[in-house]
C-alpha cells in the first residue's frame, strides 16, 4: 500500500497535468477550509485515519505553520511561477471503511455486490480509501507580498485524476501540436481569492530563492509575466 500511494504522488508531481473542469471531482469545499475530519462522506462506516507521513514531501506540519492575513485590500493572490517547483505536502493522512457496513450505491463503495442481501440491499464489496493532504505553494498578492498558500484536498481514490493534486492558480493544457491524447504542456497561471486556500503562512526557508529559479526557467519555456497582474502566459 505504501509503494502505491507513494507512486500516485510521485506522477503527480511529475506529471503536473491538469484541467479546470476535472476539479469538480475533489471533494472539498475551499470557502469553509474543506470537509471536516469528523464529517467525511457516509462516516457511519468511516474506520477513523491513519497518518501517513512517508507521503509527505515537507517535515513541516499544519500544526506548526503559523496563520498570517492578506496584507493587501485586494483578495486576490497570483501564483508566484507556473511550475510546480515549490509545492510541498504536508499532514497527509488516509481513511479506510468498513465495506461491511456500506451499501452498493454509497459513495464510498468501489465494487458492489450483484445480489441482494437479507435486508434486500445490494452489499458493498469493497470500500474505497479516503485521502486528506494539505498542498502548499508559493503566491504573491497584488501589493507585492509573497506567501505560501496552504490548500486542503480530500478525496476517493477513485476520484483522482491529474487535477487532484495540482496547486491552485496553475493550468496545464492538452498540447495542440500533439497527436497524442494525455499529452499536457503548461498554459500559464490564474488568480485564486484568499478563501480558496485553508490559510495563509510566511515563505519557508529558501523559497525566494526557489522562486527566482522556477522565474527563470519558465521564462526559458516562453512564459512572460503580466507586471500589472502578476500572471504567466505563454
Amino acid at each position: 500500500m505504501r509503494k502505491k500511494y507513494f507512486f500516485t504522488l510521485s506522477i503527480a508531481l511529475a506529471l503536473m497535468m491538469f484541467t479546470a473542469c476535472s476539479r469538480l471531482d475533489l471533494i472539498s469545499d475551499h470557502g469553509n477550509r474543506g470537509i471536516a475530519s469528523d464529517n467525511v462522506p457516509n462516516s457511519f462506516a468511516f474506520k477513523g485515519w491513519v497518518e501517513k507521513r512517508h507521503l509527505n514531501t515537507s517535515n513541516l506540519e499544519i500544526s506548526e505553520m503559523n496563520i498570517i492575513p492578506l496584507s493587501c485590500e485586494n483578495e486576490y493572490l497570483a501564483p508566484t511561477h507556473p511550475q510546480m517547483t515549490t509545492k510541498l505536502y504536508h499532514s497527509t493522512k488516509i481513511g479506510q471503511y468498513d465495506h461491511f457496513r456500506l451499501n452498493a450505491n454509497d459513495e464510498a463503495c468501489t465494487i458492489g455486490g450483484k445480489f441482494k442481501n437479507k435486508n434486500g440491499q445490494l452489499p458493498c464489496m469493497k470500500a474505497d480509501y479516503l485521502t486528506e493532504t494539505f498542498i502548499s505553494d508559493t503566491y504573491q498578492d497584488q501589493c507585492g507580498n509573497f506567501y505560501r498558500g496552504i490548500h486542503k484536498v480530500v478525496f476517493f481514490k477513485t476520484h483522482e485524476n491529474i487535477a487532484t493534486l495540482f496547486s491552485p492558480g496553475k493550468v496545464m493544457i492538452q498540447n495542440p501540436k500533439s497527436t497524442f491524447d494525455n499529452d499536457y504542456i503548461l498554459e500559464g497561471t490564474y488568480l485564486v481569492h484568499k478563501n480558496d486556500f485553508y490559510f495563509l503562512t510566511n515563505l519557508f526557508e529558501d523559497d525566494l530563492e526557489k522562486i527566482k529559479i522556477s522565474i527563470s526557467q519558465s521564462e526559458k519555456m516562453g512564459f512572460k509575466k503580466n507586471i500589472e497582474t502578476g500572471l504567466f502566459k505563454r
